[in-house]
């Protein structure tokens, strides 16, 4: 059979991440579950809370621009999430923070960052609790840190 001018996404054997992982670990605390799986041109993180995914976001690592002090919680300006699937300011700012933690972890990272998140960011109409969400998201950033599949 062949192919001429098809988009990858259409041809029957397209796969989106290769198919053997090469490094899972997974972390929970308080009803939020955190997974990251390695492979060799990706890093998959799915941040959850009661088993929901709602948003997905692309992130591309650009290596060597990471070298912040770890302990400073400022974003990296490169950084910037891609929506995959639903967005809100909220979960750009969780996926932006979580991309900038691994950059600072891992300077010399390169693969692209495909990051899910559920259940933890509020309906659009919903209030937003800062001090909450700041808690949230750094339970969320220690719980990554126990994650840790990049090198």
């Amino acid at each position: 059979m062949e192919y001429r001018a098809v988009h990858p996404l259409l041809k029957p054997n397209f796969c989106l991440l290769p198919q053997h992982p090469m490094k899972v670990n997974t972390a929970s605390h308080n009803d939020i579950e955190v997974s990251a799986v390695s492979f060799t041109d990706k890093i998959v993180i799915t941040v959850s809370k009661g088993g929901k995914l709602g948003q997905f976001y692309s992130v591309d690592l650009l290596p060597g621009l990471g070298r912040a002090s770890e302990e400073d919680d400022l974003l990296l300006t490169h950084l910037t999430p891609k929506p995959l699937f639903g967005q809100s300011p909220l979960g750009e700012l969780y996926a932006c923070r979580i991309a900038s933690h691994i950059s600072k972890m891992a300077p010399e990272e390169s693969r692209t960052l495909l990051i899910a998140l559920g259940g933890l960011i509020p309906p659009p109409s919903a209030e937003i609790n800062y001090s909450t969400e700041n808690e949230t998201l750094n339970a969320c950033i220690l719980l990554l840190d126990k994650c840790s599949v990049w090198s």
